[in-house]
Parts: structure tokens; C-alpha cells; sequence
């Protein structure tokens, strides 16, 4: 029955040709600009260059594991069938009997350039030293300054994933050792050069969670790490009873940072880095996770969205978090704030072309009805910065009380001000006792 092929199918991909509507907003973000991995963009004229040391790095795979092609071939052959259908949209080139011997030869040689990138430059725990000469012009110093950052991005867009089965399978078929520790020296290879200084770690445990690097990399943006948990929302935990109804409404009237400091509140880093560790506490303070904006940050956010939009089941936070932060950046003012506090890191551009940034990857996204969490702190956050009382304690703090000499010059004006005082009232005092 052709319909429960389709259906069947459907379940099984998880790596994506980008749909129309989402590649017109910065088609760029989501085209490799050094390397094609897999079928989508392979023979491409301007990636053409780095197939050549695609075959030098599997000529080096081989000779180091001592692997012949004819081994890894067979292996990989078993697969083959899943692996094509993890990819939706294959071109008719790479599927059935007829192609499989050239899709197998395709995953291994990306497959094996892909775990040379990862483990490179000198040496890891999944493949030890990696026996390239110093002055490779892709695994050395030179390459980690001139190629890696090209090949990092590459590795993070959509249509540029090879299924994390292969990725397995060939480092099972060159170490001999067991999947499951494989697998965990794997992710933290990937987490580690993906995300760079946001080094983070991954929830998973078993293969059979993670899709691809970009999944991983996903999962590991939102992973919130065990027994640290959001701080609590303080007008929810004071018995408010908010529906779903009235925090959509919150979020659609949530105000821009700079004018949610003028109604009193304040802001601060979250603990973690965590796109999910966002809260609202006691005294009306928004804790929201550091972010490093530079060059690669609309790409990756672009893809990771993509991925979201495409992927049935994989949820939303993405698209949550990037919605969220839509509506409290209005314009370069508000990433000035929120970089004040050390919560964005803006590395590239302007603060208005960050602001900017922010507002391109939102367009045409809707928040996520079902995001509790989210839903909790814009509601509360609208209900605290209503109160007259909190309008005017933001307003004091963030004339008088916002930096250190503004706090002494205020007491200097206050002490003044009482001593004054007193001395009026003692010389009116004085003059009645004259009198």
C-alpha cells in the first residue's frame, strides 16, 4: 500500500531538503560553503575542491585502522537501506539495488572525512593520534585557524547531516570497541567541536536518540543538567492560575527589555547555559542563559529551526526560545541592556545589527501554546511590571540606583537633604525659644 510506504517513510527521515519558506529568509545560512556531506549538495562545482582531501583522509582512515574499503564496504552495505531512508527526498541516483554500491561508497568516504574532522588535530580518545604530518593543510594548526571554523559551520546545516548510524558503524568497524562506549566518546567529539567554548553535555544515552550532529547539538543547547531546575515564577507560585488562553495573551503584550526595566524588572544570567534555564523570580528578576553572538549564530539557529519545522516529534524549544527573545529585543538598546548584564556576548556587528539578527530568525514563527514553562514567565513578567508600585521602583532604580556612584551620589543627596533639615528645624526651634 503506497500510503503506509509514505507513512513509514516519513518516520524514518530525519535529515531534510529546507523548505521553500524557510530557505527565502537567508538562503546562504543553510548552503555549505567549504564541504558537502551526503547525497543533497554533493558534486556541487564550489565544493568540489575538498574532495580531494576527502579520498587523502580515508587513504589515511584505512592505513590507520588497517581496514581495507572492501571491509568497511560490506558493513556498511547492511545498513545501506536505512540509511537512504533517512533522508527524505533522495534523488532517484542514490536509491535502489542498482545504486547502492555508489550510495555506500558516498557515506563512507564523507562518513570517514567527517570522524577525521572531529577527532583532528593531533589526537583523541576514540582514535588516538591521527598520523598527519604538521603541515596538512586541513588537520594542523593552519587548518584549525584557515579551514575548521568553514567545515564547523558546514557540519551544522540541515541538508549537510550523514545519519549518526554511519558515523557509528565506521567507528565500531576501525576501533573493535563496544557501541555503547563508542557512542559516548562520539558525542563528546561532536558537542565539543560543534559548540566550541559552549561546551555543553548531552542527555541521551543510547544511539537510538540521536539522529545526526545537528540533532545532537540541539539536544545538547536545551539539555538542562540533572538536579538543577528553572528558579520558580514567583506570581504563579502565589496561587496565580494561569491558562493557556491568558499566557498567550502574555507573551503577545510582553514588552521589549528596556522598557521591562523601566517597570521594575531586573535581569541576570541564568546558571546554565541551558536555552531552556529561563525564569522569573523574587525581587522581579528575568534570568535568562549567556549567549555568544558571532559569526555563525543565524546559521546554526536558522538550521536548527528548520530541522524543528521539518522534524515531527523533535519539539520546539527552538523555536521558543527564539520567539522569546524576539519580543524583548526591539532594537540595538535592548541588546545593549541585556550585554550590560552579561547575559548576550555580541561579538560581530552592531548591538542594532544583532537586534536585527534576532528579529530576521523569528519571522513567520509562532510561540509554542504547549510551552508551559515560557508561557509561566511572560505571564508572570506582564503581571509584575503592571503594578504601580514596581513602575515606580523601576523607575528609582534605574535613575538613581543603577550604578555604583549613582547609589553614593543618591545617599550623598539624601544625607544632605536630612541634614538640612534638621538644621532648619533647629534654627526655627532656636528663634521660638528667643522669642
Amino acid at each position: 500500500m503506497p500510503g503506509c510506504q509514505d507513512q513509514q517513510h516519513l518516520k524514518k527521515s530525519s535529515i531534510y531538503r529546507v523548505p521553500p519558506h524557510i530557505l527565502q529568509r537567508k538562503k546562504e545560512a543553510f548552503q555549505p560553503k567549504l564541504v558537502s556531506f551526503g547525497p543533497y549538495h554533493h558534486g556541487e562545482r564550489d565544493l568540489m575542491p575538498m574532495e580531494a582531501h576527502k579520498q587523502r583522509a580515508l587513504r589515511q582512515f584505512l592505513s590507520r585502522t588497517r581496514k581495507t574499503q572492501d571491509e568497511i564496504s560490506k558493513c556498511v552495505a547492511r545498513v545501506a537501506q536505512e540509511l537512504q531512508g533517512s533522508y527524505d527526498s533522495l534523488d532517484p541516483k542514490w536509491q535502489g539495488q542498482d545504486n547502492t554500491k555508489e550510495f555506500v561508497q558516498l557515506m563512507i568516504l564523507d562518513g570517514c572525512f567527517m570522524l577525521e574532522i572531529l577527532a583532528s588535530p593531533k589526537s583523541s580518545q576514540l582514535f588516538g593520534d591521527l598520523g598527519y604530518p604538521q603541515d596538512d593543510p586541513i588537520f594542523s594548526d593552519h587548518g584549525n585557524v584557515c579551514v575548521m571554523p568553514l567545515i564547523n559551520s558546514d557540519m551544522l546545516l540541515l541538508e549537510n547531516q550523514l545519519p549518526m548510524q554511519l558515523l557509528l558503524e565506521l567507528s565500531v568497524i576501525a576501533t573493535g570497541k563496544a557501541k555503547g562506549e563508542i557512542f559516548k566518546l562520539l558525542k563528546e567529539m561532536i558537542i565539543k567541536f560543534c559548540l566550541r567554548d559552549a561546551y555543553k553535555h548531552d542527555p541521551t544515552s543510547t544511539s537510538g536518540n540521536t539522529l545526526h550532529v545537528l540533532d545532537l547539538c540541539r539536544k545538547s543547547l536545551i539539555y538542562i543538567p540533572a538536579g538543577h531546575k528553572p528558579g520558580k515564577h514567583h506570581d504563579v507560585e502565589k496561587g496565580s492560575n494561569h491558562d493557556s488562553g491568558v499566557n498567550t495573551s502574555a507573551y503577545s503584550v510582553l514588552r521589549s527589555a528596556m522598557e521591562l526595566g523601566e517597570a521594575g524588572i531586573r535581569f541576570r544570567k541564568s546558571k546554565t547555559n541551558s536555552l531552556r534555564d529561563i525564569s522569573f523570580g523574587f525581587p522581579g528578576t528575568l534570568s535568562l542563559p549567556e549567549i555568544a553572538i558571532d559569526d555563525d549564530t543565524e546559521s546554526m539557529f536558522l538550521n536548527l529551526i528548520a530541522f524543528e519545522c521539518c522534524h515531527v516529534g523533535a519539539g520546539h524549544e527552538i523555536i521558543s526560545f527564539i520567539c522569546f527573545m524576539d519580543r524583548i529585543i526591539d532594537d540595538g538598546k535592548d541588546i545593549g541592556l541585556l550585554r550590560d548584564k552579561r547575559i548576550l556576548r555580541n561579538l560581530t556587528g552592531s548591538d542594532a545589527d544583532a537586534a536585527e539578527l534576532f528579529n530576521r530568525m523569528s519571522k513567520d514563527l509562532t510561540f509554542d501554546r504547549n510551552d508551559k514553562q515560557l508561557q509561566e514567565v511572560c505571564a508572570a513578567m506582564v503581571k509584575y511590571s503592571s503594578r504601580y508600585v514596581n513602575k515606580c521602583w523601576g523607575i528609582l532604580y534605574g535613575t538613581y540606583l543603577k550604578h555604583p556612584w549613582a547609589i553614593i551620589s543618591t545617599l550623598a543627596a539624601i544625607i544632605i537633604f536630612v541634614l538640612t533639615a534638621m538644621e532648619a528645624s533647629y534654627a526655627v526651634m532656636s528663634y521660638h525659644k528667643g522669642k
